[in-house]
């Protein structure tokens, strides 16, 4: 970099800007166009900083600025950089400055500012201490507090069965059963057609079911109960059948008057009609069977399909003990039967 000091002086007019005896520029020129060259940047044709330019060689964009630079000796173009609270807007030849933080202080509830902008003072205009009431204590009246509980730290639903399900203090939800003793059932979940029962063991209530007694039938359902009779309450009059034939819920006596070939009857399911009883006589010299091996003959043993022999008059009486049908009564083998 030459220096800026040694600047050769504009030559003299009695310096011929030709040396006559060489017919070259003269030294004085010379020096001169040299310096000028020298000065606005040699080959780069840039005027450095020593020699009062910039050193720089493109064009600014807008809101750039110059920005010397220690570590090369320089100026770099470069925007502002807007900070916390303010922003920078370039435009052409210009540079806006805002402020995007803070406007201004406004007094809230309790609190009280000195003014809008400038040197503020806030100050609080509400609670100015703490107090301890009555199952509470403070660690201070004013500054940094510590407020804590000194009167019921938890509870519990004792012997109802209820305790707390969440917390022990504020919102708290309750949980568990409640118990016969303090008004509740005991019980949290049922089955189709259970009935809480009261039971003097434990004095408690108990879930249970009805049992059907004979000639009753229970079916439980979703929140319901039916009860109805599962045989013959009262007795009817007798049935005379002259076909193949299925048992109606209301038959009791039952005729087989069918001619010609063996009677087939269909028995009601003995499952469902536990304790029913049913009389069978024959008017014709015909066998009587079931349709299904449920008839369990007087002398025991499986299941089979025989209730009365091909004898007119022969008769039997069958009763279900909610598996099979039992023969408990019947006319005699080899009997003589009469009219």
């Amino acid at each position: 970099m030459p220096d800026p000091i040694n600047i050769t002086q504009i030559p003299a007019p009695r310096v011929e800007l030709i040396d006559p005896r060489t017919g070259l520029m003269s030294r004085e020129w010379f020096r001169f166009f040299n310096n000028i060259y020298t000065i606005v940047g040699a080959d780069l044709g840039i005027i450095q900083i020593p020699n009062g330019g910039t050193g720089l060689s493109t064009y600014p964009t807008n809101g750039q600025l110059l920005i010397g630079d220690t570590a090369g000796e320089k100026y770099v173009l470069n925007t502002l950089t807007a900070g916390s609270g303010v922003g920078v807007t370039n435009g052409a030849g210009t540079i806006g400055i805002a402020n995007t933080g803070v406007l201004s202080n406004v007094a809230g509830a309790g609190i009280s500012v000195s003014s809008a902008t400038g040197d503020v003072t806030i100050a609080s205009t509400g609670v100015l201490s703490i107090n301890a009431g009555t199952g509470i204590s403070v660690t201070a009246t004013t500054g940094a507090v510590t407020v804590a509980n000194t009167g019921v730290l938890s509870f519990s639903g004792g012997t109802t069965g209820l305790t707390p399900n969440t917390a022990t203090t504020g919102a708290v939800t309750l949980a568990g059963t409640l118990d016969v003793d303090n008004g509740g059932t005991g019980q949290t979940s049922y089955t189709n057609g259970q009935l809480l029962i009261g039971n003097t063991t434990g004095n408690t209530l108990t879930k249970a079911t009805l049992t059907a007694g004979t000639g009753i039938s229970i079916t439980n359902g979703t929140g319901s109960i039916s009860v109805a009779t599962s045989g013959t309450v009262t007795t009817n009059a007798p049935v005379t059948k002259t076909a193949d034939f299925s048992v109606a819920s209301t038959d009791t006596w039952l005729i087989n008057n069918k001619t010609g070939s063996t009677c087939t009857v269909t028995l009601p399911s003995p499952s469902a009609n536990t304790g029913r009883v049913l009389y069978f006589i024959n008017y014709q010299n015909q066998l009587l069977v079931s349709a299904s091996s449920n008839v369990v003959s007087r002398s025991g043993g499986a299941a089979g399909t025989a209730i009365l022999d091909n004898v007119a008059g022969n008769w039997a009486t069958i009763v279900s003990d909610g598996t099979s049908w039992v023969t408990t009564q019947a006319a005699a083998n080899n009997n003589l039967l009469l009219e």
